[in-house]
Protein backbone atom coordinates (compact mmCIF):
# COMPACT_ATOMS: atom_id res chain seq x y z
CA UNK A 1 0.00 0.00 0.00
CA UNK A 2 2.82 2.43 0.81
CA UNK A 3 4.86 3.84 -2.06
CA UNK A 4 8.06 4.05 -0.03
CA UNK A 5 8.37 0.28 0.16
CA UNK A 6 8.80 -1.23 3.59
CA UNK A 7 6.24 0.13 6.11
CA UNK A 8 8.82 -0.31 8.87
CA UNK A 9 11.18 1.96 6.96
CA UNK A 10 8.37 4.49 6.53
CA UNK A 11 7.68 4.36 10.26
CA UNK A 12 11.40 4.88 11.05
CA UNK A 13 11.49 7.86 8.70
CA UNK A 14 8.38 9.45 10.23
CA UNK A 15 9.71 8.83 13.71
CA UNK A 16 12.92 10.63 12.70
CA UNK A 17 10.87 13.65 11.58
CA UNK A 18 10.96 13.11 7.81
CA UNK A 19 8.10 15.24 6.50
CA UNK A 20 8.17 13.59 3.06
CA UNK A 21 7.57 10.19 4.65
CA UNK A 22 4.72 11.62 6.71
CA UNK A 23 3.26 13.21 3.58
CA UNK A 24 3.46 9.82 1.83
CA UNK A 25 1.61 8.23 4.75
CA UNK A 26 -1.06 10.93 4.55
CA UNK A 27 -1.47 10.54 0.77
CA UNK A 28 -1.89 6.78 1.08
CA UNK A 29 -4.02 6.58 4.21
CA UNK A 30 -6.11 9.77 4.55
CA UNK A 31 -8.86 8.54 2.22
CA UNK A 32 -9.16 5.04 3.78
CA UNK A 33 -9.22 6.65 7.23
CA UNK A 34 -11.92 9.08 6.08
CA UNK A 35 -14.13 6.26 4.74
CA UNK A 36 -13.57 4.25 7.91
CA UNK A 37 -14.49 7.21 10.13
CA UNK A 38 -17.59 8.05 8.07
CA UNK A 39 -18.79 4.49 8.76
CA UNK A 40 -17.95 4.79 12.46
CA UNK A 41 -19.46 8.26 13.03
CA UNK A 42 -22.11 8.49 10.31
CA UNK A 43 -20.98 12.02 9.48
CA UNK A 44 -18.75 13.20 6.64
CA UNK A 45 -17.84 16.48 8.33
CA UNK A 46 -17.02 14.72 11.60
CA UNK A 47 -14.91 12.19 9.70
CA UNK A 48 -12.99 15.02 7.99
CA UNK A 49 -12.26 16.63 11.35
CA UNK A 50 -11.23 13.34 12.91
CA UNK A 51 -8.89 12.50 10.01
CA UNK A 52 -7.15 15.84 10.50
CA UNK A 53 -6.94 15.22 14.25
CA UNK A 54 -5.58 11.73 13.62
CA UNK A 55 -2.71 12.87 11.42
CA UNK A 56 -1.88 15.88 13.60
CA UNK A 57 -1.66 13.56 16.62
CA UNK A 58 0.49 11.08 14.75
CA UNK A 59 2.91 13.83 13.73
CA UNK A 60 3.03 15.31 17.22
CA UNK A 61 3.51 11.88 18.80
CA UNK A 62 5.76 10.44 16.08
CA UNK A 63 8.54 9.71 18.60
CA UNK A 64 6.23 7.11 20.18
CA UNK A 65 5.76 5.14 16.96
CA UNK A 66 6.99 1.56 17.12
CA UNK A 67 8.51 0.42 13.80
CA UNK A 68 7.90 -3.20 14.87
CA UNK A 69 4.13 -2.64 14.86
CA UNK A 70 1.96 -2.33 11.77
CA UNK A 71 1.57 1.35 10.96
CA UNK A 72 -1.73 0.63 9.22
CA UNK A 73 -3.09 -1.20 12.29
CA UNK A 74 -1.88 1.68 14.46
CA UNK A 75 -3.83 4.14 12.29
CA UNK A 76 -7.04 2.10 12.44
CA UNK A 77 -6.72 1.66 16.20
CA UNK A 78 -6.11 5.38 16.71
CA UNK A 79 -9.02 6.25 14.38
CA UNK A 80 -11.34 3.91 16.28
CA UNK A 81 -10.38 5.56 19.56
CA UNK A 82 -11.01 9.02 18.10
CA UNK A 83 -14.45 7.92 16.87
CA UNK A 84 -15.34 6.44 20.24
CA UNK A 85 -14.12 9.55 22.04
CA UNK A 86 -16.20 11.66 19.68
CA UNK A 87 -19.30 9.55 20.38
CA UNK A 88 -18.62 9.74 24.09
CA UNK A 89 -18.37 13.54 24.00
CA UNK A 90 -21.19 14.29 21.58
CA UNK A 91 -23.65 11.44 21.36
CA UNK A 92 -23.63 9.99 24.82
CA UNK A 93 -23.15 13.14 26.85
CA UNK A 94 -26.88 13.13 27.35
CA UNK A 95 -29.00 10.08 27.79
CA UNK A 96 -30.84 8.89 24.75
CA UNK A 97 -34.48 9.86 24.89
CA UNK A 98 -37.31 7.88 23.41
CA UNK A 99 -38.02 10.57 20.84
CA UNK A 100 -34.40 10.55 19.65
CA UNK A 101 -34.67 7.04 18.23
CA UNK A 102 -36.34 7.52 14.90
CA UNK A 103 -38.88 4.89 14.07
CA UNK A 104 -39.41 5.61 10.41
CA UNK A 105 -40.85 2.83 8.30
CA UNK A 106 -43.74 2.44 5.96
CA UNK A 107 -46.16 -0.44 6.13
CA UNK A 108 -48.32 1.11 3.42
CA UNK A 109 -51.02 2.42 5.73
CA UNK A 110 -50.70 5.76 7.50
CA UNK A 111 -52.85 4.72 10.46
CA UNK A 112 -50.81 1.55 10.98
CA UNK A 113 -47.59 3.57 10.75
CA UNK A 114 -48.76 5.85 13.55
CA UNK A 115 -49.85 2.88 15.68
CA UNK A 116 -46.53 1.04 15.15
CA UNK A 117 -44.49 4.16 15.86
CA UNK A 118 -46.38 4.69 19.09
CA UNK A 119 -45.91 1.04 20.07
CA UNK A 120 -42.17 1.37 19.55
CA UNK A 121 -42.01 4.60 21.53
CA UNK A 122 -43.98 2.99 24.36
CA UNK A 123 -41.68 -0.04 24.30
CA UNK A 124 -38.57 2.16 24.35
CA UNK A 125 -40.00 4.24 27.18
CA UNK A 126 -40.15 1.04 29.24
CA UNK A 127 -36.37 0.65 29.04
CA UNK A 128 -34.01 2.15 31.60
CA UNK A 129 -31.86 5.03 30.37
CA UNK A 130 -28.81 2.76 30.23
CA UNK A 131 -30.68 0.05 28.31
CA UNK A 132 -32.01 2.61 25.85
CA UNK A 133 -28.55 4.14 25.36
CA UNK A 134 -26.89 0.75 24.84
CA UNK A 135 -29.69 -0.32 22.48
CA UNK A 136 -29.35 2.92 20.51
CA UNK A 137 -25.56 2.66 20.20
CA UNK A 138 -25.85 -0.95 19.04
CA UNK A 139 -28.85 -0.84 16.73
CA UNK A 140 -28.79 2.74 15.44
CA UNK A 141 -25.11 3.71 15.59
CA UNK A 142 -23.90 0.23 14.70
CA UNK A 143 -21.26 0.00 17.43
CA UNK A 144 -20.00 -3.36 18.63
CA UNK A 145 -20.37 -4.38 22.26
CA UNK A 146 -16.66 -3.71 23.01
CA UNK A 147 -16.97 -0.25 21.42
CA UNK A 148 -20.09 0.49 23.48
CA UNK A 149 -18.33 -0.73 26.62
CA UNK A 150 -15.40 1.58 25.92
CA UNK A 151 -17.68 4.48 25.04
CA UNK A 152 -19.77 4.15 28.22
CA UNK A 153 -16.90 3.08 30.50
CA UNK A 154 -18.46 -0.25 31.40
CA UNK A 155 -17.56 -3.88 30.85
CA UNK A 156 -18.62 -5.80 27.77
CA UNK A 157 -20.55 -8.13 30.09
CA UNK A 158 -22.54 -5.14 31.40
CA UNK A 159 -23.33 -4.09 27.82
CA UNK A 160 -24.51 -7.64 27.08
CA UNK A 161 -26.68 -7.58 30.20
CA UNK A 162 -28.28 -4.25 29.22
CA UNK A 163 -28.97 -5.52 25.69
CA UNK A 164 -30.40 -8.78 26.99
CA UNK A 165 -32.70 -6.98 29.41
CA UNK A 166 -33.70 -4.49 26.70
CA UNK A 167 -34.64 -7.36 24.37
CA UNK A 168 -36.68 -9.04 27.11
CA UNK A 169 -38.59 -5.82 27.84
CA UNK A 170 -39.11 -5.03 24.16
CA UNK A 171 -40.23 -8.59 23.44
CA UNK A 172 -42.68 -8.47 26.34
CA UNK A 173 -44.08 -5.11 25.28
CA UNK A 174 -44.39 -6.09 21.63
CA UNK A 175 -45.30 -9.77 22.13
CA UNK A 176 -48.61 -9.44 20.31
CA UNK A 177 -46.81 -8.02 17.31
CA UNK A 178 -44.23 -10.76 16.63
CA UNK A 179 -43.30 -9.86 13.05
CA UNK A 180 -43.21 -6.19 13.90
CA UNK A 181 -40.99 -6.91 16.92
CA UNK A 182 -38.54 -8.92 14.81
CA UNK A 183 -38.32 -6.16 12.22
CA UNK A 184 -37.82 -3.60 14.98
CA UNK A 185 -35.10 -5.47 16.85
CA UNK A 186 -33.16 -6.84 13.90
CA UNK A 187 -33.29 -3.67 11.91
CA UNK A 188 -35.73 -2.36 9.41
CA UNK A 189 -34.47 0.70 7.49
CA UNK A 190 -34.23 3.41 10.16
Amino acid sequence: MFELGDPNRLCHMIKAGNEDAFHELYLNMAEPMYRFLVRKTGSESTAEDLVQDLFVRIWKQRKRLDPNQSLKAYLYTAATRLAIDHLRRHSVRKEVGVDEIEVGFDVGNQELNVIHQQQVRDALAGLSNQQRTVFWLSRVEGLTYPEIADCLSMSVKTVETHMSRAFVKLREHLKNHTLFFLLFVWGWPW
